[in-house]
């Protein structure tokens, strides 16, 4: 599942203890739709809000198992905008499943809460579906080549099925990794987010330096 939040990552949030949830506020008053050879894109535009337009260009090609995600998001307005993004990947069995693991090169690791904190030795692996399981979270500083690029790879125990996620850390610097351990039936899932930032108090982040201020008529660009 792939998913861009624009602009309000995080203003959902009343105090930064309650229960994680990647959250947006978008005012949508456009829609595109895909279809073959053309390029989806969303308007929002709102009193007080930032005025975003986002194109995404979905492709792949006959035979591949891959594809690439390029946005563009652009303020169409006249002052400057905020902007936030990530791209909430969630994957399941079969790559989901006890002792499946995580493929990731991390300069630093951050436990979400105290609860994570407890498990954060074995934040790169994962266990069976557990009722009852509380979510662990983690924010990661990836590490990247000379030219910024980042792969990150979910993989079954067996290590011959995975999911890999590659992006720029120029463009994507934070990334977010959800575990929710669950019984199948309540979602037992992971989810994997390259971001601008991440998901917690916008005003927390913009203390941080990771909330984007995109001038008038300027575009910020992506791609995994």
């Amino acid at each position: 599942v792939y998913a861009s939040f624009l602009a309000y990552l995080s203003d959902n949030y009343v105090d930064v203890a309650q229960t994680l949830r990647p959250h947006a506020s978008v005012m949508v008053n456009e829609w595109n739709p895909v279809s073959i050879d053309q390029c989806p894109s969303a308007n929002m535009a709102c009193a007080r809000l930032p005025k975003l337009r986002l194109v995404s260009t979905i492709s792949t090609a006959a035979g591949s198992n891959a594809l690439s995600i390029c946005d563009e998001v652009t303020n169409v307005g006249n002052e400057p905008g905020e902007l936030q993004l990530m791209y909430h990947t969630n994957l399941g069995p079969p790559l989901l499943e006890q002792g499946s693991r995580l493929i990731a090169a991390a300069r630093e690791v951050a436990p979400y809460d105290s609860h994570s904190a407890k498990a954060i030795e074995n934040w790169t692996t994962f266990g069976a579906p557990s009722t009852g399981f509380v979510q662990q979270c983690y924010f990661i500083e990836p590490i990247a080549d000379e030219s910024g690029a980042v792969t990150v790879m979910l993989c079954n125990q067996a290590e011959d099925k995975g999911f890999g996620i590659s992006f720029n850390n120029r463009e994507l610097p934070c990334f977010t990794l959800w575990k929710n351990m669950q019984g199948e039936a309540d979602g037992y899932v992971t989810g994997q987010d390259p971001g601008t930032s991440f998901p917690i108090l916008k005003s927390f982040e913009r203390n941080q330096g990771r909330v984007i201020s995109l001038p008038p008529g300027e575009s910020y660009r992506t791609s995994l």
